[in-house]
């Protein structure tokens, strides 16, 4: 998953800041999932947080999602293909470090965490795309967790040893865009767990 700067990405951004409710949660997930999710998991993730749909209740059909996802694809912040939807690769971790500026990244990193979770077993972890591993070290990573951050990664290049060789994933998820006020949030000792 090469993220090139693109000249494009001031339009895409300013997309994304004129979402509203529900296209703009649909990318917030997107997102901080980094791998496509389907309309059913997206659903589950929608149900999970207790968006309500303008017509008002719960979401409940692929259906109901047809008009945000449109929306998406409309102004290009999302990308669908076969295995479902994607944050437009350029703007992906733009949003996802807003949302942890904002204190929301947590709540929506459990929720894809719980819809689109990890196969754990007794002494090991498997994930099932690249797009997920790459989910799974950024999630640690954003939580100042360094003792999973350093088993997601030891997990990553035992399933990736080509992707982690091309590009490692610290590389990719710090610097595309690169940005000097939250890499020094990376580096001040009191973001990270004892």
């Amino acid at each position: 998953m090469s993220r090139k700067q693109d000249p494009n990405a001031a339009q895409l951004l300013a997309a994304y800041q004129a979402l509203e409710d529900p296209a703009l949660t649909l990318l917030r997930l997107l997102a901080v999932n980094i791998a496509p999710l389907g309309r059913t998991r997206l659903i589950h993730c929608l149900r999970t947080l207790g968006l309500k749909r303008p017509q008002g209740g719960l979401y409940t059909s692929a259906n109901q999602l047809k008009a945000p996802v449109e929306e998406l694809l409309k102004a290009a912040v999302a990308i669908q293909e076969n295995s479902g939807l994607w944050c437009h690769p350029v703007i992906l971790e733009t949003i996802a470090r807003e949302l942890l500026a904002e204190g929301r990244f947590e709540t929506l990193a459990q929720t894809v965490q719980q819809v689109d979770p990890c196969p754990v077993g007794w002494s090991w972890s498997h994930f099932q795309s690249y797009e997920q591993a790459l989910r799974e070290v950024r999630i640690a990573l954003y939580r100042g967790n360094i003792s999973q951050l350093h088993l997601n990664l030891s997990h990553f290049i035992q399933q990736f040893p080509r992707e982690y060789q091309l590009e490692h994933p610290l590389e990719l998820l710090c610097n595309y865009p690169f940005d000097g006020d939250w890499f020094g949030y990376l580096a001040d000792e009191s973001a990270w767990e004892a």
